[in-house]
């Protein structure tokens, strides 16, 4: 989850947020452009596997490189999205109360401190849209996951292509390692 919200918010900070260019960070040292990507990552698209999997899961990251790109969110911006996609629970019920009610308490403190930040540094007092737009994307991230996870594991069902996923091996190996 985070290495989405850092390739991406890294990937602006690096090339600005120019719509020409539709860049992103792929691992340390690697940019790929969408307009690439099928190419890049020798995408099948007349597989059956990459129309039910791959290219949702694209059109998905797009829509999330978009809106990402709309807001140009700041660096305590940035924290905060990546809060709420930390302590947002909606696909794990099996949590504790204790744990829900600590997350909600960090979830009211950084919009407290998200509050201070505009009112007090930025001089917003009509910021309740943007921050509507930082909560969405943080939500965006966590649908983007539970699609990542359905393609791992259909990919032994399916022949997505040589290179489809543009994940780093450990992340795939971590997930072969706890299914």
């Amino acid at each position: 989850m985070f290495v989405l919200l850092r390739n991406r918010y890294v990937s602006f900070e690096h090339f600005g947020y120019d719509s020409t260019e539709f860049r992103c960070l792929i691992n340390n040292f690697q940019y790929v452009e969408e307009s690439n990507y099928t190419k890049f990552c020798q995408v099948d698209l007349e597989n059956d596997g990459s129309k039910l999997f791959v290219v949702p899961y694209k059109e998905k990251l797009a829509k999330f490189y978009e809106e990402f790109k709309s807001i140009k969110p700041t660096f305590e911006e940035f924290s905060y999205i990546c809060t709420i996609a930390l302590w947002s629970f909606h696909s794990l019920p099996e949590i504790s109360q204790s744990t829900q009610d600590l997350g909600n308490k960090i979830i009211a403190n950084a919009s407290t401190k998200l509050h201070e930040y505009y009112v007090k540094e930025k001089r917003m007092t009509n910021y309740v849209g943007r921050q509507a737009k930082l909560f969405k994307i943080a939500i965006m991230v966590e649908g983007i996951i539970r699609d990542k996870t359905e393609i791992l594991k259909a990919r032994n069902l399916f022949n997505f292509g040589k290179n489809v996923f543009p994940f780093p091996k450990f992340a795939i190996d971590y997930f072969s390692y706890k299914n």
